[in-house]
């Protein structure tokens, strides 16, 4: 390859390979503003997202470079022929800028909220590894890199997904852990000592194992129908080798997600591609015949244990959509809170505790004193039996809504869930840094008894719609959802999670994410996009043989795998670099047919 070539594909590695491979523990200063909305801690050691976002950042400046010189009349020429699509990419790059600057949350829309990093700068990285992409002139040569790269990324997830499935990941190592520890915090290298997750579970790469199927069912998917269309006999049997590891990685993170993008890029595939996939019957059966032995292997070895519980969530669509917010309170010990300017009164399952600021008493249902004990000048324990799992600190700290003042607070510990009163003034519900909870304002719309759907999709999914409504047009900017969630329904999410403290801070939705960050008009923006794709593809390659086609088909199903999964996973910067070049590749091809 000669050193033109070499720096074309540059872009389109850091995309496919060395971002989504990246991981570096940095310690970053969380904005105040930001604090009072998440943990309420000052710094936080980031792993996966923000060395993310910076590799995004450069690799922006590098492909603009790149397109500066390479910019040609042919380019120009391809993104003509490509006019709708490139109204629509406008249009959604218009509103990522405009939410960003005018959604009321500049704070953490341009570098993004904790632990995920995906603010207007990581999606100006996207944009540029897709636009690039999308106007990239492909010849055999980059063909082939786009699948070593893609190839190497899988037999890396493979190695570090195998280890973790048998308990012992490598990033727990000493030497693994200097892989992502670098010497200046090199004193966390010891303490890496477990997982968030479980042994027989792959997290690879990522945050979390959702993420991991997530990214599984868009490799599956991809190297699925590679190996199908494809014609070349050494990237046939190379992709076969990667359908199967990357199948059995999907199986081995042990998430649904995945699994459901994988199932409906096929059923989207055989529609679009029905007829030459009929002409190649035998190894369209062969390789259906793998797939359910895969299958059939993973029930017998109990790598899919979690995948049982998503018929249990299917089930409950539709059973009941009348069920009011007693049908809730109902199922929770927790029954009300309410305060009044001098009180607060929590009732539970078997009992009720009020607290009388004006002579500093404790009553209970019937207004009869409770008694209480001191053991130390900070704590309270009650001599009542019936308040056993009940004891209550009192705290003084800084306010987080008067900077000069130091409130005293009610830290009010029951089963071990914990309830925040500020009682300097008048009595006030608060979170766990300081900031006045309102529970009866908490609004939702729409799945009703399905709460719990999806570990609590249905419940974030109501949630989210009533504010993507008051904010239609630019919603309120990358990543703002964290603070613009109402984390104050307490009840619904002791419901849910099982506790009222639960923080959400992602929708878990692509489609929900896109509707927050960039309004209706981006949303729609990025469908439009998707759909052109698959009207012109259908069109395209109903005229054409697939085998000549084999990594713009491949493409496309790793996009339709990725719009599947987004209906359970949001975007995040571990998967989402891979998805943004697939796309444009994908929509490189259908651009040539264009007038």
């Amino acid at each position: 390859m000669d050193f033109k070539k070499t720096i074309k594909v540059i872009p389109l590695i850091m995309g496919l390979l060395i971002i989504p491979i990246s991981m570096r523990m940095i310690k970053i200063d969380i904005p105040f503003e930001v604090q009072l909305h998440w943990k309420g801690v000052s710094t936080e050691y980031d792993i996966f997202g923000y060395y993310r976002s910076i590799l995004l950042i450069i690799n922006a400046v590098v492909t603009a470079v790149i397109l500066f010189f390479s910019f040609t009349s042919d380019t120009l020429i391809k993104i003509k022929k490509l006019k709708p699509v490139s109204i629509a990419f406008g249009i959604l790059v218009l509103f990522s800028i405009l939410s960003a600057f005018f959604g009321g949350n500049t704070v953490i829309s341009l570098g993004g909220a904790p632990t995920r990093y995906e603010g207007l700068y990581t999606f100006i990285g996207y944009y540029f590894l897709f636009f690039y992409s999308m106007t990239l002139e492909y010849d055999d040569e980059i063909h082939h890199n786009i699948i070593m790269a893609l190839s190497f990324f899988t037999v890396a997830c493979s190695v570090v997904g195998f280890f973790q499935y048998i308990g012992k990941d490598l990033f727990l190592t000493p030497t693994g852990a200097m892989y992502y520890i670098p010497d200046s915090l090199k004193e966390y290298r010891d303490s890496m000592k477990t997982t968030a997750f479980s042994f027989s579970t792959m997290y690879i790469f990522n945050s979390h194992y959702n993420y991991s199927s997530f990214l599984m069912g868009i490799l599956s998917s991809f190297w699925l129908m590679y190996t199908i269309v494809s014609a070349e006999r050494f990237y046939k049997i190379l992709s076969g080798i990667m359908t199967i590891l990357s199948i059995l990685m999907l199986l081995g993170t042990n998430g649904r997600s995945g699994v459901v993008a994988l199932f409906i890029t096929v059923v989207f595939m055989v529609v679009i591609f029905f007829d030459d996939i009929r002409k190649n019957k035998i190894l369209s059966i062969g390789i259906l015949a793998v797939l359910l032995i895969f299958i059939a292997v993973a029930v017998k070895l109990g790598m899919m244990s979690r995948i049982t519980d998503l018929f249990a969530d299917i089930k409950k669509i539709g059973k009941t959509s009348s069920q009011d917010d007693s049908y809730i309170r109902s199922q929770i010990p927790l029954k009300n809170i309410s305060t009044t300017d001098n009180s607060y009164t929590i009732e539970y399952d078997t009992f009720t505790l009020k607290y009388d600021k004006s002579d500093s008493q404790f009553f209970d249902e019937n207004n009869k004193a409770i008694e209480v004990t001191k053991p130390t000048q900070d704590r309270i324990v009650f001599n009542d039996s019936r308040y056993t799992d009940v004891a209550i600190n009192i705290t003084q700290r800084r306010s987080n809504t008067d900077l000069d003042k130091i409130n005293t607070y009610h830290e009010v510990r029951i089963r071990g869930i914990l309830y925040n009163f500020d009682i300097t003034d008048k009595v006030t519900l608060v979170n766990h840094v300081g900031m006045p909870m309102y529970p009866e304002k908490a609004t939702r719309m729409g799945f009703r008894g399905m709460e719990k759907l999806g570990s609590g999709r249905g419940f974030i999914t109501a949630s989210t719609i009533p504010l993507i409504l008051k904010s239609p047009i630019i919603g309120y900017g990358p990543d703002s959802f964290l603070l613009v969630f109402n984390q104050d329904d307490i009840y619904t999410k002791m419901y849910v999670y099982g506790s009222p403290s639960e923080l959400v801070d992602k929708p878990h939705n692509l489609y929900l994410l896109f509707a927050i960050n960039f309004g209706l008009v981006g949303l729609i923006a990025f469908l439009f996009i998707f759909v052109y794709l698959l009207v012109k593809a259908k069109k395209r390659y109903k005229e054409r043989s697939l085998s000549k086609e084999a990594l713009f088909v491949a493409s496309t199903a790793a996009v339709v795998a990725y719009m599947a999964g987004g209906l359970f996973n949001d975007s995040t910067s571990s998967v989402s670099p891979i998805f943004w070049v697939l796309l444009g590749v994908a929509l490189s091809k259908i651009a040539i047919d264009e007038d």
